[in-house]
């Protein structure tokens, strides 16, 4: 049985480990543009945070470049990078055992919804997920408040009746906000301070231990 009728994940760093991907785009897209990356690069900021956002605060790209930069990194991304991903280990079977349990699986994702859509079809994922909430071509409604909101009035449920899945504070910080229950990963991108800080209290450290927090 599961504990909550509606359960939302995030998706990169925590359905699908996307880092070999999203580091060669971003690459490409530097390359592309004719720029160097800061002297102190991190990869690690730009796993979570929407691309215009990355782009222009993380890796400096001048704001008349963004665009730009965004149309060639999923020029990169949709033809190779969303291929150079993998499902992290017991996430499908925990996808299936929710769904038989009863729950309304969900997710919600800053990543652009065609390439999310993409690759959770590629993984066998995407008929596990009965509503998502995904960010547009023009980034609009990109924020984990609004998403879970979103999917909430889409699945006739108040707050205390979901719980969000994610590795990074932007997940907790949303699900603080929207009133939902947080569950932090701890295998994804992000670190458990940052989560804390947000308002994170529950941590697991793989998909075993997930299992037991989401089913009876």
């Amino acid at each position: 049985m599961s504990k909550y009728p509606v359960t939302v994940f995030d998706m990169d760093g925590t359905l699908i480990d996307s880092v070999p991907g999203i580091v060669n785009g971003v690459k490409y897209t530097l390359d592309r543009l004719k720029m160097e990356p800061p002297e102190d690069f991190d990869i690690r900021p730009c796993l979570g945070p929407p691309l215009a956002w990355t782009f222009e605060t993380h890796l400096r790209v001048p704001p008349d470049k963004v665009e730009e930069a965004i149309a060639v990194y999923r020029e990169y991304y949709g033809k190779t990078g969303a291929f150079e991903a993998e499902i992290y280990p017991g996430v499908k079977a925990l996808l299936e055992d929710l769904n038989q349990a009863g729950a309304t699986v969900c997710l919600a994702t800053t990543k652009y919804s065609m390439m999310a859509e993409m690759m959770l079809k590629h993984f066998g994922l995407w008929k596990l997920i009965r509503h998502a909430a995904m960010a547009t071509a023009d980034q609009v409604k990109s924020t984990k408040k609004e998403m879970l909101q979103d999917l909430l009035k889409r699945c006739g449920q108040s707050p205390e009746k979901a719980v969000m899945i994610g590795d990074t504070l932007y997940d907790a910080e949303g699900a603080t906000s929207a009133g939902l229950d947080f569950i932090g990963v701890l295998y994804g991108y992000g670190l458990r301070e940052e989560m804390e800080r947000a308002g994170g209290r529950k941590f697991v450290a793989d998909t075993r231990m997930l299992r037991k927090a989401l089913l009876n």
